[in-house]
């Protein structure tokens, strides 16, 4: 196979099992009863401490085992989220992926179109235009520094989650958010700490 341009171990060389806390989140993602709704995950913590690495496996893991999932992979700003999170989706899939083969990165419609269905969009909400987000029906979505949506950007992550658990022949329901830790002012705070969900 061809040499790696990145640091980012591909799909089939990850091994959460090297981060405790990441095997312990995957184990909890896979456990869960998905009859009882949609699992939110919260994966707080500083810089380089691989969150963005474990989201990437999970998308990317949750297209492949489901045939026509979509997957909403979104942050506030879409420089930023170009160069984090979709940078470290493709950086995964180099190597066990090929391009117009497993998938097609459609850049003008901003989806990665797996060959079994599955769809990867990613978005941005920066324009506070959150009525865009209305008729997705998607079983994920991976935000990328959760609690950059303070204020009224917070509608956008309120709008998002009420999208998914829309596709029916897809089991799995996920909500996951990645940030830094932020304040107890933050909405995040409340929905994930106060309202009693445990990551």
């Amino acid at each position: 196979s061809r040499k790696k341009m990145s640091d980012v171990p591909s799909f089939t060389q990850f091994n959460p099992r090297l981060v405790p806390w990441q095997y312990r989140a995957l184990c909890e993602i896979e456990n869960f009863d998905y009859s009882q709704g949609v699992y939110e995950v919260l994966l707080s913590g500083a810089v380089g401490s691989a969150k963005s690495l474990l989201m990437a496996h999970i998308v990317v893991k949750h297209c492949v085992r489901y045939p026509k999932a979509r997957v909403l992979v979104g942050r506030l700003s879409l420089p930023d989220l170009k160069n984090t999170i979709l940078k470290t989706i493709f950086e995964h899939m180099e190597g066990d992926f090929v391009e117009d083969q497993d998938f097609v990165h459609n850049k003008n419609e901003k989806t990665i179109y797996f060959s079994n269905g599955s769809e990867i969009l990613y978005m941005s909400w920066h324009d506070k235009k959150f009525k865009k987000f209305d008729s997705l029906k998607l079983s994920m979505a991976a935000i990328e520094e959760l609690t950059e949506n303070a204020g009224e950007y917070w509608e956008a992550i309120r709008n998002i989650y009420e999208r998914i658990g829309r596709l029916p022949h897809v089991p799995q329901n996920l909500f996951i958010g990645a940030t830094n830790p932020d304040g107890p002012e933050h909405p995040a705070y409340k929905h994930f700490i106060l309202e009693g969900i445990e990551h």
